[in-house]
């Protein structure tokens, strides 16, 4: 940062206030700045700009922290919907597929049944006029 300007703390053989008794620690701590350094006084009540800056930043930082979670949640919930809804689908569809299969099946069935009765009938009918013809002459 830039240079400071020599402060009594900097001027050798010079202790600051505070370094001198445990009392007197006591005492100026009170006024001395967290952030440290002898003699930054500081106001008993009230934040500096910069605490409230600070906080600021912080406040935000955490709001948007927090939209952020919520954001992810709706998506992740939205996708398990997502999910759901095609699995369901999927299983509707395959149902669907079973029950076309199981219907052509039995078509078929009956189909060949048909054609078996068809072909038996006609066998019938041959034997009958050959039966008819044999009789006849």
């Amino acid at each position: 940062g830039a240079r400071r300007r020599a402060k009594s703390r900097d001027v050798p053989g010079r202790k600051p206030l505070y370094q001198k008794t445990k009392v007197a620690y006591d005492f100026a701590s009170s006024f001395v700045v967290s952030t440290g350094g002898a003699g930054k006084r500081k106001k008993r009540w009230g934040k500096s700009a910069r605490e409230k800056e600070r906080e600021a930043a912080a406040k935000a930082a955490e709001k948007k922290e927090a939209e952020r979670a919520a954001r992810r949640k709706r998506l992740e919930e939205r996708e398990r919907v997502r999910l759901a809804r095609e699995a369901a689908a999927k299983r509707r569809a395959a149902k669907r597929a079973e029950r076309y299969a199981k219907e052509m099946a039995e078509a078929d069935e009956e189909e060949a049944a048909e054609a078996r009765q068809y072909a038996a009938d006609l066998e019938r009918k041959r034997k009958r006029e050959a039966a008819a013809a044999a009789a006849a002459p």
